[in-house]
């Protein structure tokens, strides 16, 4: 029976080369991305801030 040595190659050096660096350029640049200042959300905050209302309904003449 004969003996090889069958390595299968499937990437070149070269390919081996970029494929690390692509994925530690992505990785490090996946984990730094959560930088960004997370704004937190007010219970029964008002939808409209500057709102004059200007009518004459008359649920609002009762109520106001």
């Amino acid at each position: 029976m004969r003996n090889t040595n069958f390595e299968p190659n499937l990437l070149g050096k070269r390919q081996t080369v970029l494929l690390v660096v692509f994925m530690t350029v992505f990785s490090i640049s996946g984990f730094s991305g959560n930088t960004k200042k997370k704004t937190t959300q007010v219970k029964n905050a008002p939808v409209f801030t500057k709102f004059v209302y200007q009518g004459e309904d008359q649920v609002y003449k009762d109520f106001s």
